[in-house]
């Protein structure tokens, strides 16, 4: 309101004019919104162009929007695509502890439903929404956002609110410009991140298959082989299986308990197929829910399972096994690359039992010359006949028989 003096009618009066200021204020107020919008844009792409991996990337953009949009609660949850489930990221704000260490799947909650559906919910009463399934205590309001690369989902942006029809379509379309830009910056992360991860894989094989060659002894070369898949594929236990005359021996292990090396059991081709046309790896999702694997009570602990084959002269002769604590933990990548590394390790195995073969032979003549000469230089009967039966008997060890 402005006052001042004045004439009216030739009478001097005080003259007030009150003016509305509410559309100005309006007007203020949207530009402040629009300028907070265009900071937080900024922000997010500055963070999208420098972050370095994943976890950085999220947790910057996170603080973005909680310091200055939704500090009640917000963060992203990430699929697993192996597990079907969502997975709340470590920089999530406003949850409990306990609630960043649990996954959910896709059919709980509308975090999950988005995660489905790929579309977005945004909800003034959550309440009154049949999805809705409550780990915050006091939460009224949610909007939660699909993260998604073309048609492949990576995740959901979610914020949440402690009042009724706190969000509205001007902040679902300032974050589904967050989520749009954040997918392109992931995928191109993750893009980076396998190339990276696929180099050291290559440069891990090449190494780990040419030191194959220089084992001959197969203790040794057990040995070798654990290190060097445990340095490809992350495993809790595993086990090299031989085959021989319809059965299937436990000849050594990694992680496993010490009675079960040795153990045979007979290759059951009704469960596992033709061992002839047996030439792709298998992966088990959860072995106590399937009948096929042969369970020992000592390895109850196994619930993810891997075996990949072993070929030598395009025969099978055994297979790698790999045991994980944790159901549907292995993938096909960990398959296609263990199964180039099995390629030179059963060229190897081979190779060392051949070797070893050669070696009993060579023992066994050279045994049989010596026998042959105590024979021919002897007068006392009885003591040669006893070198005699120590010398073969050296020859014909349990394991030695069993190579014959």
């Amino acid at each position: 309101m402005r006052v001042f003096k004045g004439m009216y009618f030739g009478q001097a009066v005080i003259i007030a004019i009150a003016q509305d200021i509410t559309a100005r204020k309006r007007d203020e107020d949207d530009l402040q919104k629009q300028l907070k919008e265009l900071t937080v844009l900024h922000s997010v792409a500055l963070a999208e162009s420098n972050a370095k991996n994943i976890d950085e990337l999220i947790q910057r953009v996170t603080d973005i929007i909680g310091d200055t949009l939704y500090p009640d609660n917000c963060g992203i949850l990430l699929f697993d695509e192996t597990r079907d489930e969502l997975k709340p990221h470590a920089s999530y704000r406003g949850t409990s502890a306990e609630n960043l260490n649990i996954s959910s799947p896709l059919h709980k909650g509308i975090t999950g439903k988005v995660a489905a559906t790929g579309k977005t919910i945004r909800s003034g009463n959550v309440l009154l929404e049949p999805a809705y399934y409550e780990t915050t205590e006091g939460i009224l309001s949610e909007l939660c956002i699909p993260i998604s690369n073309e048609s492949k989902i990576i995740g959901v942006l979610n914020v949440e609110s402690r009042q009724l029809n706190a969000f509205t379509k001007t902040d679902e379309r300032l974050l589904n410009t967050i989520a749009g830009g954040m997918a392109n910056a992931l995928g191109k992360i993750q893009l980076f991140e396998l190339e990276q991860m696929r180099r050291k894989q290559a440069e891990i094989l090449r190494e780990a298959t040419g030191d194959l060659t220089s084992f001959f002894e197969l203790d040794k070369l057990f040995e070798n082989i654990f290190s060097s898949l445990k340095r490809l594929v992350p495993y809790s236990s595993m086990s090299i299986e031989m085959i021989s005359h319809g059965y299937v021996e436990i000849v050594a292990g990694k992680n496993i308990p010490e009675e079960v090396i040795g153990k045979k059991y007979a290759y059951n081709t009704k469960k596992w197929g033709d061992l002839e046309t047996l030439r792709q790896p298998l992966i088990i999702s959860d072995v106590q829910n399937d009948e096929r694997f042969e369970k020992f009570e000592q390895t109850n602990y196994i619930r993810g399972w891997m075996g990949i084959p072993l070929f030598a002269k395009d025969k099978i002769i055994g297979f790698l096994n790999f045991d994980s604590q944790t159901p549907n933990f292995f993938n096909e990548e960990h398959a296609a690359i263990t199964q180039t590394f099995a390629n030179q390790a059963a060229i190897a195995l081979e190779n060392a039992r051949l070797f070893q073969e050669e070696s009993h032979r060579s023992q066994i003549i050279e045994a049989l010359a010596n026998i042959a000469n105590e024979i021919a230089t002897t007068r006392e009967v009885i003591p040669a006949l006893d070198k005699i039966s120590e010398r073969a008997l050296s020859c014909l060890t349990p394991a030695r028989l069993q190579s014959i």
